[in-house]
């Protein structure tokens, strides 16, 4: 995280594909609102970081997504992380 607290805008930037967020579906510019239950907006940066990049491969985070898009939807995803 670049910034500490307050105004962060999280979105994703990029899905590899045949990937478990390929599959959840997540699309590019999907705006991430919490990971693990966590606030991104006002919660702390470590744990923030610990759920985007995990320390080891095959970790699982939930993340709570708003979707792009005219249909936008706020959903939870628990993509494996490889």
């Amino acid at each position: 995280m670049l910034v500490p607290t307050g105004q962060r805008d999280v979105r994703v930037a990029y899905i590899d594909p045949n990937t478990p967020a390929a599959s959840a579906p997540i699309a590019r510019g999907a705006k991430v609102l919490k990971v693990d239950t966590v606030d991104v907006t006002s919660g702390p940066a470590a744990a923030l970081n610990a759920g985007l990049f995990p320390a080891a491969a095959g970790e699982n985070h939930t993340f709570t997504i708003q979707d792009v898009g005219p249909r936008q939807r706020t959903t939870s995803r628990s993509p494996r992380q490889t």
